[in-house]
Formats: structure tokens, C-alpha cells, sequence
């Protein structure tokens, strides 16, 4: 699975109602779907126990678009 593969899906385990084929790549995906920080939080426990990749808590800001996710995730290693 592609990187961006991996944010939808993780997205899709928690918080299933969110229809992640009509979710816009490049806008704040938690603002989008309507997530709170706690989904937030789930989302990057999910994406690290699928790829390894841990968020720090100072990098948050840089995942803010699944597209920004999606490079974040390959910058470290992630296809």
C-alpha cells in the first residue's frame, strides 16, 4: 500500500463513516471529516503501527492534508 493508501486507511478504521473517496487530498482532512483530536491521535497511532513511522508530538503541524501526510510518511522511508 501507497502512502497515501495508508492515511485513508487509517482513517477509515477510525472514523469509518467518513467517506474517504470523496475526502479532498489537500485540505485539513480533520477539519473535513469533522475529527477531534483524540481521532487525530488515533489516526497516527494507527498509520505508525502499519508503517513504523512515529509522529512526533513538534511534527504535528506538519500533518495537516492527507497529501502532507502522505509525504511525511515517505520522507521517512514509507512507499
Amino acid at each position: 500500500m501507497d502512502a497515501r493508501g495508508t492515511v485513508f486507511a487509517a482513517i477509515r478504521k477510525i472514523a469509518p463513516d467518513v467517506d474517504t473517496t470523496t475526502l479532498p487530498t489537500d485540505v485539513d482532512f480533520r477539519e473535513e471529516a469533522e475529527l477531534d483530536s483524540m481521532d487525530f491521535i488515533a489516526i497516527l497511532t494507527t498509520v505508525q503501527e502499519a508503517t513504523g513511522v512515529e509522529v512526533p508530538e513538534t511534527d504535528y503541524p506538519q500533518i495537516t492534508t492527507v497529501d502532507d501526510f502522505a509525504d511525511y510518511l515517505t520522507a521517512h522511508h514509507v512507499a
